[in-house]
């Protein structure tokens, strides 16, 4: 590994088919599958789910994950004894919940309701999204966009600020997971701001 302590891959399915809400053409990943890449030396997996797979109703406070995404959560942390990102995906869609835009509260009661449930487990590392584009923000539907031009950084203070939400969100229930901040177009040092902007 290198020295280095987070060393993984990618597991799919849960974040299969966004359109198609808390059903669809979806699977959790195989447990066959978890082991192999372990013995491989994977200790660290990342677990892309659907928003409305985790949560049936857009700005609740509660989460109702669909039947998988425990298991898979506690025979990642506890059987094998590594780590798990659980990282909300959805895609092409963004920050929508089954077709409607989320506003900054929906997103802050998601992660609230995620510290709650796993917050006493620290494999459980909180990715906060992947690629979020989209939500209402300012007055407008889809406000978050990864390639429109933002100079003077306004469009990434917004983001900075719903990130920061949810984390006060998590911190607020007690949780000190580890939380991974996106940034609007992808997570690298390189793009983090977005394409053609002029500062993070």
């Amino acid at each position: 590994r290198g020295g280095l302590w987070c060393v993984g891959v990618n597991l799919l399915g849960f974040s299969l088919d966004a359109a198609a809400g808390r059903r669809g053409n979806y699977a959790g990943p195989g447990i066959g599958d978890l082991y192999y890449f372990h013995r491989a030396g994977a200790n660290c997996f990342r677990l892309a789910v659907t928003w409305e797979r985790l949560q049936s109703a857009l700005g609740s406070e509660e989460l109702d994950p669909v039947p998988g995404i425990e298991r898979a959560i506690d025979l990642i942390t506890t059987d094998l004894n590594a780590h798990v990102i659980v990282d909300p995906h959805n895609g092409e869609f963004g920050l929508q919940h089954n077709g409607v835009n989320a506003v900054r509260s929906d997103f802050s009661k998601l992660w609230a309701a995620m510290a709650k449930k796993w917050g006493s487990n620290d494999k459980v590392i909180f990715g906060l999204y992947n690629e979020p584009h989209g939500g209402f923000e300012d007055g407008a539907e889809g406000y978050f966009h990864r390639d429109a031009p933002d100079e003077r950084g306004e469009v990434v203070e917004l983001w900075r600020q719903w990130a920061q939400a949810a984390i006060d969100a998590i911190r607020a229930t007690g949780a000190k997971n580890l939380v991974l901040v996106p940034g609007l177009h992808r997570s690298s040092a390189a793009e983090w701001a977005g394409g053609g902007w002029g500062a993070p």
